[in-house]
């Protein structure tokens, strides 16, 4: 997400595993550092959340991520992983198939787009933007 000079990794990524113990420190301090404990198996995790960027993987790739240009643009100062997990669900206008979806239009705060317009500019940002590939578009 080019935030690798902003972003401490080695302190930052956090893991997700029932055997370690959290701390109950601060949110997301409280789970251990991913440079402590470096093998991922099935059934755990890692994470990175700060005001920057979200990340969540498990031992087959990343679950959820967000890069943090919304929250940004909303002027939010806080964890962005409401962006990525689903937080915002109960806000979502319509749900379906990208093929059933391709020639709606919807009102965006950038003007208006079409969902298959919409639908290249994310396979553009992800495969040029990004090191993670989609291998599958509906």
């Amino acid at each position: 997400m080019g935030l690798s000079n902003k972003i401490d990794l080695k302190k930052e990524i956090r893991i997700v595993n029932p055997k370690l113990k959290s701390h109950k420190a601060q949110y997301p301090y409280d789970y251990p550092a991913m440079s402590k404990h470096m093998d991922l198996k099935s059934g755990s995790g890692a994470f990175i959340d700060t005001i920057n960027c979200h990340m969540q993987i498990s031992y087959n790739g990343i679950y959820s991520l967000n890069d943090g240009k919304m929250e940004k643009y909303l002027g939010l100062k806080e964890f962005v992983h409401k962006g990525a997990i689903g937080y915002y669900s109960n806000d979502v206008v319509k749900g379906g198939s990208t093929r059933t979806l391709q020639n709606k239009t919807y009102k965006l705060l950038s003007g208006k787009v079409k969902i298959s317009d919409a639908m290249k500019k994310v396979k553009e940002y992800f495969e040029v933007g990004t090191p993670i590939y989609p291998t599958k578009w509906n």
